[in-house]
């Protein structure tokens, strides 16, 4: 008898075993076929696959579009902290492919008046987007660890808004130059001053006064 019992559980752990092989050759044999349907398709199939795999709209064309879901794809409140730069969903964002004047920054009017362009800037921001609900399609992340990516709040292109407004220029890209010579023509903005100075430009000499302050060249 108790031979009898020996022999069955030998019999039945063979046949697991027996029963794991097969299964796992069933699994490399799809795996195996996949790979070579995968590798047998048309040339043109993979090509094409390949230009289209991450689309996204086009962000020079100022249309509206409907944007769906990506890796590199936001959509959330928006919070503006400067005239080119907003928080969604926890993530700091730099709108791409142009510079905004920077907060404290200053311009002159006809009349002669002192404004602060950069403050103008920002308000004209919160006005067009803030607390509305936006999509952000991500390009990269920069120096800083911000995303930089291009924004759209009911289907509009807002990098491009801002630049065709006169309130930042084209950076950093040739994408917007055309947006940006269309409201230099219409003197929009900060095109529109009697005299204003390039964000970039604004930078350096601010970098310069505070060097100097730190040397003692000039008197706070």
């Amino acid at each position: 008898m108790d031979l009898l019992l020996l022999l069955g559980f030998v019999a039945f752990i063979a046949l697991l075993i027996v029963r794991g092989r097969s299964k796992r050759r069933s699994k490399v044999l799809k795996y195996t076929r996949s790979k070579n349907r995968i590798r047998s398709l048309p040339d043109k199939w993979v090509k094409s696959a390949k230009r289209n795999r991450s689309p996204g709209p086009d962000p020079t064309s100022g249309q509206k579009v409907h944007l769906g879901s990506d890796l590199n794809f936001v959509r959330g409140k928006a919070y503006v902290i400067d005239g080119d730069s907003i928080r969604c969903r926890g993530l700091e964002i730099r709108l791409a492919d142009l510079d905004a004047p920077e907060f404290d920054q200053i311009a002159y009017n006809h009349e002669g008046k002192i404004l602060r362009q950069g403050a103008l800037v920002r308000s004209a921001l919160i006005k067009k987007i803030g607390g509305k609900l936006i999509e952000v399609w991500i390009d990269k992340s920069d120096y800083y660890g911000r995303k930089v990516g291009t924004v759209y709040c009911d289907g509009e292109n807002i990098n491009l808004w801002l630049i065709r407004r006169g309130f930042a220029v084209a950076a950093f890209s040739n994408k917007y130059a055309k947006a940006e010579i269309w409201a230099k023509e219409k003197k929009l903005g900060m095109w529109g001053m009697k005299t204003h100075i390039n964000p970039k430009e604004w930078r350096r000499l601010q970098t310069i006064k505070k060097l100097r302050l730190q040397c003692g060249m000039i008197k706070p």
